[in-house]
């Protein structure tokens, strides 16, 4: 496929909740990124789990690609990895990409993305929110599976210099997957290639680091620490206002420094935009004038809605 784009972005749809997901993603790109020309694609890589005709409908409406193929077999019972196998997809099928951007169908766009991201030799990421299967170093008992991982890689293990976004641990570099912003699609293709030769592997977390309770839980996520350190291109570290984990603003918006809400650029929300009070939660008097407040207070909430305590 010929390619004209500034930027490719490539995000996961199963039939179900990630329906909706998916179109306010696709209507925040439409409405907040229009100076940049957007390739957006929706993968479905595991066999039955195709989104809805109706849903499909709205992807050829919209001129959204679709690729409805059983890109991940092998391992379909870990949806987590879904996005390396669309991504190596997309990587290997559409000609002269300039930038691939994957991003998790619970987020959206609130901002543009600056265009000079899109105009260097690198991979940006962000780090991960808490330390889950990372590892602080030395004493942790996570530190194990890291050192052995580095080992059957054969790359030197890097100290713990990160910042985890939310709990503000230092730790070794555990980037998050929810927003991988590539500037060569070989990373792509190199993180494929990395994650399956881990899981081939006899390599696994202990069970209890994840919140999953299983020895691949965040596997999908960790690889790309591996895969960053071989990659020749320099990794970067995105600004905050990037993936941002909403959930937790109420915790975060008073440490200094911290980007005010009209700022946020990509947002990640997990399950909250399904609760009708979410986005109150997060805003404050002032905030809810903004036009970022008001365009997401007419798409909210998602279907199904849910009820229940807030993370803070």
């Amino acid at each position: 496929m010929n390619s004209n784009y500034d930027l490719h972005i490539v995000a996961i749809v199963e039939k179900g909740y990630l329906e909706s997901q998916f179109k306010l993603l696709a209507l925040s790109i439409a409405e907040f990124l229009p100076s940049l020309s957007i390739k957006l694609i929706a993968c479905s890589p595991r066999l039955n789990k195709q989104p809805s005709s109706q849903f499909q409908t709205f992807l050829s409406e919209k001129q959204i690609d679709f690729i409805d193929k059983p890109l991940n077999i092998e391992h379909d019972f870990f949806p987590l990895c879904n996005g390396i196998y669309a991504c190596d997809y997309v990587a290997r099928t559409y000609n002269d990409i300039k930038s691939l951007l994957l991003v998790d169908t619970d987020t959206v766009f609130l901002n543009p993305i600056k265009k000079d991201l899109l105009s260097t030799n690198l991979v940006h990421l962000r780090p991960v929110d808490n330390k889950g299967i990372g590892s602080s170093g030395s004493n942790d008992p996570n530190n194990l599976f890291w050192d052995n991982t580095f080992q059957y890689f054969n790359i030197q293990p890097n100290n713990p210099k990160v910042s985890t976004t939310v709990s503000n641990e230092i730790i070794r570099p555990y980037y998050n997957s929810g927003f991988i912003l590539a500037n060569d699609s070989g990373f792509m293709m190199q993180w494929k290639q990395d994650f399956l030769q881990l899981m081939n592997s006899s390599i696994r977390t202990c069970p209890s680091s994840s919140r999953y309770k299983v020895d691949y839980g965040f596997i999908e996520q960790m690889v790309l620490s591996i895969t960053s350190e071989k990659f020749p291109f320099k990794t970067k570290i995105l600004p905050q206002t990037y993936n941002y984990p909403i959930p937790f603003r109420p915790l975060m918006k008073t440490r200094p420094n911290h980007p005010k809400f009209n700022e946020l650029v990509h947002v990640h929300y997990h399950k909250w935009f399904q609760h009708p009070g979410f986005l109150d939660h997060v805003t404050d008097e002032e905030e809810k004038k903004s036009e970022q407040y008001l365009w997401l207070k007419e798409h909210l909430p998602l279907l199904p809605e849910i009820d229940g305590p807030f993370k803070c």
